[in-house]
């Protein structure tokens, strides 16, 4: 009996050990687990539950087009758009280009257009978003900072941690998939630093991706990330459009624009194609407003006031959102076209809201307030006085004066004088 218990007990110790040592080895797997199955929220690491989409990538797919037909030479045109080049439309029988511009809480300029139908359907929604900072989930991680694991981090490239964001699959085996023996295998062959980089990259998607991304992809040859976004809206809009937010790491920053296509318009999508093949990031330049300026002007008439001027015009007011006097010349010159109100709603609203007025030349669209409806009267007037003394018949007593400015001045006074002895008012309605 004794010498039984000299063999069991021992023994029991030994299964003891093995077992702790086989949990305390499986512990950080399942951790692992809880962190994207369910959310986790310890001291090491603070994690949301993952949908099953965000935790591997989907091949970045595109409808091939012929890029070089006539019709694409002749009606596309690579634009230089705020930080973008992009293809837009130029006299194309079937797009038309609508300015949809704004500002955000902060008075920031949103640069966004939308490429409609002949029936003024939206085809495809582009606006350009805030660039936002690029960090790693150090921070609030212990995980990340204990020194096994930040020196694993520290070592990997960060060319590598960018494409990793958009394509590392950070799915583990399943023991469905190959029963209990192999699922262990395959378990213990990726290691602890492994399990802490998945999670690095795990957080760093839910820190740098919308809250609402549905999928991930990657383009390689220009290594940018794609994240497809749940549209806003209901189920409708959410079954006929496609809303992808595209990731370029320029600058130090993200920078970021959204493009909306129209799921189930095989011409929508040939669009998406062309889009992605012209897309490149170049940073806004005001120089880009005066090339693009004189391009405009190199048009005839027609074509100025005509879907293609507005296109050179909204490309070159995109790099001086805060110009006042081209968004001025803007407005006023396409309102010389025909059917050109569907273009310039988001141009009187965007110049009321930034510089308090429309700037429109016709009175059923000038919208102003009061401070700048005042500053056009008086400026009106001035300009009216200044007419009138440059055509008065008046000559100075000496008929001399010192410069041009004396001369007007005079002139002014004597305008003055004169609109006082007829008791008229400076300021008319």
């Amino acid at each position: 009996m004794v010498y039984m218990k000299r063999i069991i007990i021992p023994s029991l110790l030994v299964i003891a050990l093995i077992m702790t040592a086989g949990l305390l080895a499986f512990m950080p797997y399942h951790f692992y687990y809880v962190s994207i199955e369910n959310g986790l929220n310890s001291r090491f690491l603070q994690t949301q539950k993952v949908e099953a989409q965000l935790l591997y990538s989907v091949p970045f797919d595109l409808k091939k087009i012929d890029m070089v037909s006539t019709d694409s030479l002749t009606r596309w045109r690579n634009f230089h758009v705020g930080d973008y080049i992009v293809s837009m439309p130029v006299r194309h029988p079937y797009f038309l280009l609508i300015p949809n511009i704004s500002i955000d809480e902060s008075k920031r300029p949103i640069i966004a257009w939308d490429i409609k139908n002949q029936n003024l359907q939206i085809e495809i929604g582009i606006k350009l978003l805030k660039p936002t900072t690029y960090t790693y989930p150090f921070e609030n991680n212990l995980l990340f900072n204990l020194p096994i694991f930040k020196n694993s981090l520290l070592a990997v490239p960060s060319e590598q941690i960018w494409r990793d964001l958009f394509t590392l699959d950070l799915r583990l085996p399943t023991m469905n998939a190959l029963g209990f023996v192999g699922w262990i295998k395959e378990l213990l062959v990726i290691k602890y630093t492994d399990l802490a980089y998945k999670l690095f990259i795990l957080k760093a998607r839910q820190l740098l991706f919308p809250p609402n991304a549905i999928n991930i992809s990657y383009d390689e040859s220009k290594q940018m990330g794609v994240v497809e976004v749940k549209p806003a809206g209901d189920k409708l809009v959410v079954d006929n459009y496609k809303v992808e937010q595209t990731f370029l790491l320029r600058e130090g920053l993200m920078q970021r624009l959204e493009l909306t296509t129209k799921r189930y318009s095989s011409i929508a999508q040939s669009y998406r194609t062309r889009f992605f093949d012209s897309l490149e990031w170049e940073a806004s330049n005001p120089d880009e407003t005066i090339r693009l300026y004189g391009e405009f002007n190199k048009l005839t008439f027609d074509r100025k006031i005509d879907q293609e001027g507005m296109t050179y015009l909204f490309a070159g007011w995109s790099h001086v959102p805060k110009e006042e006097e081209f968004l001025r010349t803007m407005i006023q010159f396409l309102e010389r076209g025909k059917k050109n109100k569907v273009h310039l709603d988001s141009l009187y609203e965007y110049g009321y809201n930034v510089f308090g007025t429309s700037f429109s030349g016709l009175k059923e669209s000038l919208r102003e307030t009061e401070e700048r409806k005042l500053e056009r009267k008086i400026s009106e007037e001035f300009k009216s006085e200044l007419s009138d003394a440059e055509k008065a018949q008046v000559v100075a007593p000496d008929g001399n004066f010192q410069n041009a400015e004396d001369k007007v001045n005079y002139f002014l006074k004597k305008a003055k004088e004169e609109g006082s002895k007829q008791g008229s008012t400076i300021l008319v309605d």
